[in-house]
């Protein structure tokens, strides 16, 4: 074999194995993403649901869940030592609900205000 052609066959061979190579390094980057693509997807699908759900409720099971809910805030969350994270979510609940008038709307939001400022 002449001496060109053993170097071009090196040289092919060469080639052949740093693709190999780079194509494995790739992989881990590519489940990577795949795992962040079907994260974020079930993220998005969790986060738009529950809004759906709450409005999928009959109307008077909302409007017993509302004032449920405005109970706990004035009984629960303003006492001394109230449970932070329990306020904020029933006046995020709040928010979310159709039947929450303006007094119910400003009684949450005040919630939340009250709440980050306490951070």
């Amino acid at each position: 074999m002449a001496p060109a052609a053993m170097a071009r066959r090196m040289l092919l061979g060469k080639r052949r194995r740093d693709r190999r190579t780079l194509s494995r390094s790739r992989w881990p980057a590519v489940i990577a993403f795949a795992v962040a693509l079907v994260a974020l997807f079930f993220w998005f699908l969790t986060t738009r649901s529950e809004p759906a759900a709450l409005r999928r409720l009959p109307v008077g099971t909302r409007a017993a869940l509302v004032q449920r809910t405005l109970a706990n805030l004035r009984d629960v969350c303003k006492a001394g030592d109230r449970p932070r994270e329990f306020c904020k979510e029933e006046a995020t609940l709040l928010l979310a609900l159709p039947e929450c008038g303006q007094e119910c709307q400003a009684q949450a939001r005040q919630e939340l205000l009250a709440d980050s400022a306490v951070k």
